[in-house]
């Protein structure tokens, strides 16, 4: 009902009864009974406390569920190839033995005669060069060049004579050393071409002024005192050579004459060629 209507009906009830009261007359008062005083209580026992309450424990939050990863499917196997058996092993032939060293044999000097001087024809110019010390007289074509002539003091009995002449044509170097001792030389026991062989093997194992190979092709004794080589040598800085070599010996004086071609012009040079120039020098 709304608050407008309810506010008028109560007046007028209110009003309504006023009027009633004083319109009718007082009744006669009816006495209150006699008071009946309360039995006296029997005394309420203590009570018995309620336990403290005990306040559960705050819930510890579930941690969310972590999802299970989704299963990744398992690959296909592939299958095992057929098992290929390894082959039956050959058997293994038996080791050839190292054969057994055979020591290289003591050279023994291929005596040759002395050969005969053949002049070259007169169409030839030579030049000459006799070393001051010893008299060796050297003659070459007129169109091949001195390098120089150097003189070494070795000691007070010894002197070392070196010059050399070059050809152009055949690209080839003619060099001579001359020894000279006032007392002599002595060349240990053996034969003359055995004293060179055993100088060349030291060269070989010394390797010395850059040299990184020697090896003697040919090593001939022509006489007792004159000794023919034919070697081939590698440089570490220089060609690869043939050199041919003519040693000469004499009480006081030892003469090396070498005649070297590089591989280069091996064409346009041979051992008889060689031989012909070495036939050149000359000693008193």
């Amino acid at each position: 009902m709304p608050r407008l209507t309810v506010f008028p009906a109560l007046a007028l009830f209110l009003f309504s009864a006023l009027l009633l009261a004083c319109a009718a007359p007082t009744p006669t008062a009816t006495p209150y009974p006699t008071y009946t005083p309360y039995p006296t209580a029997t005394s309420v026992p203590t009570a018995t406390p309620y336990p403290t309450y005990t306040p559960p424990p705050t819930a510890t939050a579930v941690p969310t569920a972590t999802p299970y990863p989704s299963a990744t499917p398992q690959p296909t196997a592939t299958f095992y190839p057929t098992y290929t058996p390894y082959p039956t092993p050959a058997s293994v032939p038996t080791a050839t033995p190292y054969p057994t060293y055979t020591p290289y044999p003591t050279y023994t000097p291929e005596m040759r005669p002395t050969p005969t001087f053949t002049p070259w024809p007169d169409s030839y110019l030579w030049e000459t060069y006799t070393s001051p010390h010893s008299g060796f007289v050297l003659s070459y074509p007129y169109d091949w060049f001195m390098l120089g002539a150097e003189n070494e003091p070795g000691g007070d009995y010894f002197w070392i004579t070196h010059f050399s002449v070059y050809s152009p044509d055949f690209e080839a170097n003619a060099s001579v050393l001359t020894s000279y001792s006032v007392i002599g030389w002595d060349y240990g026991p053996g034969s003359y071409a055995d004293s060179v062989s055993e100088r060349l093997r030291e060269n070989a194992e010394e390797k010395a002024y850059g040299l990184e190979s020697l090896t003697v092709t040919s090593l001939v004794a022509l006489s007792p005192t004159v000794v023919d080589v034919e070697l081939e040598m590698r440089w570490e800085n220089g060609c690869a050579e043939t050199r041919y070599e003519r040693y000469i010996a004499a009480s006081r004086y030892e003469y090396q004459v070498y005649l070297s071609v590089c591989k280069s012009a091996d064409y346009l040079y041979d051992a008889d060629l060689a031989r012909e120039i070495l036939d050149r020098f000359r000693h008193n």
